[in-house]
């Protein structure tokens, strides 16, 4: 694909407002539930499951099999605290449990 300097720049544009942190650097948040909506951007990911865990807050994970489930599932992915066990999430959503979907 190749792209023109004006399609370049609306990337950058809209990459710039997606990652706006509006959050706190340090203090307290008045939140009572983290909420993740299942995306395949895995410092996005890796910056709520922080989140929730600094302010021991629970985490909701929404999200079904979509186009990133294949690719959380390879045996080449670089590891992570993300990795689900492989059994688990063979033919299911990678947030799923064992009966397909669960909260805790």
């Amino acid at each position: 694909m190749q792209l023109n300097d004006h399609q370049i720049q609306d990337i950058n544009t809209i990459a710039a407002w997606l990652a706006l942190d509006q959050l706190p650097k340090d203090g307290t948040l008045e939140v009572d539930l983290a909420i993740l909506a299942g995306h395949a951007v895995l410092p996005n990911v890796e910056a709520v499951i922080a989140l929730a865990k600094k302010y021991q807050l629970p985490l909701l994970i929404s999200g079904g099999i979509g186009h990133s489930t294949s690719a959380a599932g390879r045996d080449d992915c670089q590891p992570s605290a993300l990795s689900p066990d492989r059994h688990r999430r063979q033919g299911r959503s990678a947030a799923a449990g064992r009966d397909g979907a669960r909260v805790r």
